[in-house]
């Protein structure tokens, strides 16, 4: 029998109002098919009053078969996602074309491959080993701490804990890591003194996310003290709390203000986001990319990196009058903060057409499907916005060095940013660099302390990679605080910047302890302990 019939199509609306209309109870019984003259009784025995909608009897109830909705499967999603990009790209061909019939294309062709190959690496990811490599206090590198050599990793290791579990993605916090695996699932390791693993037990060792298993989780992003996982429908759970400027702890809250000022310790599916197709996270902040192409952001901006017209400041204007702090806007930061909300230009436009995002620890970059431009918004003290100075900028702004570029990718650091031009495998970085961490090299010597570069520059990687006689051909880029991980066509990863922690991956020769890189060094993977013979590497921040 049709629902239709049973159930007279009601709302969930209808629903709620009738279930708060109940008159009396009375038990089964009373009529075979269990109606009374006043209205229909339902499970518990209620009986309705006539405004009421007709409800299925028991019998029919007892009688229904509940479906399992299946899960959605990868490939059919890329395969959707391929569609949707071709036709978009077939458009502007066309548009082109009918403008100049003799304007060449070929830049863009090599622009349009490089961004199907993320769209597979977003679905069609291929599992590897996990190595990890670092400074490990707090667990993050899941090697134990049996020894000083646990704890200070100077060479890639392989994680254990993680061989045979088909890992496809990671994501590093400020001292947290998260995993994906090939099937969804979630594991995590590191400090989970704010609810950064979203579970508990022990936090040296990678563990499962029990609460998300229902859901197939195809990508992770992770920020100085909170994760976020993306699940194959377009959804997306989080856990942990986003910090301000004072250490006070916030989280997402569906219904109110007052339920802002705390840690989330599980997964909880976050309000306002649906058809995400990619997550990022700063250091407080998120961005996704929806199905249309425009961008969200939510968190805690106070730097201007929620790329939006908000008020900056979560404390009152006026202070206390015994001159203490002003209470925290609780509402103001619900509702501008902590809700998800598109992504503005300079000018106050929406963010639209963005094909890829980014972000650094307090600030956040978007890449525009027409000539690839690139926008940013956030702390800029040393230039990590690459517009040519160093004030914060609240709303996007466009990077124009980057013009022409081709740029497929952008990530940051705490002060730096790199943009990958995938039709070429060229690096560009621009922001802080006394650490080595725009990989320009020491033209002068030792870098002075604060030096940057406000424009964008291009990172100095070897004249030949080994074995070939062409330069390295850049696939992938990574940052660290202040270093960073690069990978090649050839399966190779380089990595410069900061290195006193190990975090670079260079054993270095005995004696020595490890140090700064001032421009990309290839990682020995052949020294790696654990691995197969045909190492690998995924890169994350870390």
């Amino acid at each position: 029998m049709k629902r239709s019939r049973m159930d007279g199509q009601v709302s969930k609306e209808a629903y709620y109002e009738a279930e708060s209309s109940f008159i009396t109870t009375l038990p089964y019984g009373q009529r075979a098919n269990g109606e009374l003259p006043g209205g229909p009784v339902g499970e518990a025995g209620h009986a309705y009053s006539a405004a009421s909608f007709q409800r299925a009897t028991p019998s029919t109830l007892a009688s229904r078969r509940f479906v399992k909705p299946k899960k959605l499967d990868r490939r059919k999603e890329y395969l959707e996602a391929v569609k949707a990009l071709n036709s978009r790209f077939q458009a502007w061909v066309v548009d082109q074309v009918s403008r100049d019939p003799g304007v060449s294309l070929c830049e863009n062709a090599l622009e349009y491959l490089s961004y199907v190959m993320q769209l597979d690496g977003r679905y069609l990811r291929k599992q590897g080993e996990v190595f990890t490599f670092g400074s490990s206090e707090c667990g993050q590198c899941a090697h134990g701490d049996r020894s000083a050599s646990d704890i200070l990793v100077v060479a890639p290791r392989v994680v254990y804990a993680l061989r045979g579990k088909n890992v496809c993605n990671i994501a590093c916090g400020a001292l947290h890591n998260v995993a994906a695996t090939s099937d969804g699932r979630v594991y995590t390791w590191g400090c989970n003194d704010d609810g950064a693993l979203g579970r508990g037990g022990h936090e040296a060792e990678p563990h499962l996310v029990s609460d998300v298993r229902h859901e197939t989780v195809i990508g992770v992003a992770a920020g100085d003290s909170h994760s976020l996982v993306l699940t194959v429908e377009g959804s997306v759970y989080g856990w942990g709390c986003y910090k301000d400027k004072e250490g006070k702890m916030f989280f997402n809250s569906a219904s109110s203000e007052r339920e802002i000022l705390r840690k989330q310790t599980g997964p909880m599916r976050l309000p306002g986001l649906e058809h995400v197709r990619e997550i990022r996270a700063g250091a407080s902040t998120n961005l996704a990319l929806l199905a249309d192409s425009t961008v969200v952001s939510w968190g805690i901006g106070e730097s201007g990196e929620l790329g939006r017209a908000i008020t900056l400041e979560l404390r009152a204007e006026e202070a206390e009058e015994d001159g203490g702090k002003a209470e925290y806007e609780l509402y103001r930061v619900w509702k501008e903060h902590l809700t998800p909300r598109p992504m503005q230009l300079a000018g106050g436009r929406l963010a639209t057409g963005v094909k890829a995002i980014g972000a650094g620890y307090n600030h956040s970059m978007v890449v525009m499907a027409v000539r690839a431009e690139v926008w940013a918004a956030g702390l800029n003290n040393y230039g990590q916005l690459g517009l040519g100075h160093r004030e914060n900028r609240h709303l996007l702004e466009h990077v124009e060095g980057l013009d022409g570029r081709g740029i497929t990718e952008v990530t940051g650091g705490a002060h730096h940013s790199m943009a990958l031009a995938g039709p070429t495998g060229k690096l560009f970085a621009f922001g802080r660099s006394d650490s080595s961490q725009l990989g320009i090299g020491r033209a002068g010597g030792v870098l002075a302390p604060g030096a940057s570069e406000a424009l964008p520059v291009p990172v100095l990687f070897p004249a030949r990679e080994a074995g070939t006689s062409k330069p390295p051909f850049v696939t992938g880029v990574s940052c660290g605080g202040t270093f960073n991980l690069a990978t090649t066509t050839s399966n190779q990863v380089y990595s410069w910047g900061f290195g006193e922690m190990g975090q670079l991956g260079h054993r270095p020769a005995r004696g020595e302890e490890a140090s700064d890189e001032p421009c990309p060094r290839l990682v020995d993977m052949s020294q790696a302990k654990g691995g197969g013979e045909e190492g690998g590497a995924g890169l994350s921040r870390s």
